[in-house]
């Protein structure tokens, strides 16, 4: 079986987990395929399947949203690092070992931005799913005459 290709978002989120490492922290996404697919097949689950994937969705709205707040904590340290670098700079004798970490912090702090972006888009799809469930859910409890 082939596995799917994996999103943008995911090939951008494990690019910044490499440097996330060396500071002993890993994201954890383990469950968020499973999420997504579920939702595809919303119609064909039952009740319960749809009150689990609604809650599912606001956990991972919630995480998205930590995340984010992480990654722009991250972003801003990268930043600095490049600044301390750049302030070190003597334009008249230039450093090789100098241009290379103000290169690396620089690349650092444009990838925690793009990670941002598609947390975002991440959190926003999550909470979008995650009210689609509930009315799924209300239907289906209305329809089973469960509601009075």
């Amino acid at each position: 079986m082939s596995r799917k290709p994996k999103t943008r978002f995911e090939v951008v989120a494990k690019s910044v987990n490499e440097y996330l490492k060396e500071d002993g922290v890993s994201l954890n996404f383990k469950g968020y395929r499973e999420t997504l697919l579920s939702y595809q097949r919303l119609a064909d689950h039952h009740i319960g399947e749809v009150y689990d994937l609604m809650i599912e969705c606001v956990l991972w709205s919630n995480y998205m949203h930590e995340i984010r707040s992480f990654i722009l904590w991250k972003r801003d340290e990268a930043l600095l690092k490049e600044d301390y670098y750049l302030a070190l700079e003597d334009r008249r004798n230039p450093s090789a070992e100098l241009e290379t970490q103000i290169q690396k912090w620089k690349g650092r702090a444009k990838d925690y931005k793009l990670l941002e972006k598609h947390l975002i888009a991440q959190y926003k799809f999550f909470i979008k799913a995650s009210e689609q469930c509930r009315s799924a859910y209300n239907k289906s409890v209305k329809s089973l005459g469960l509601l009075y």
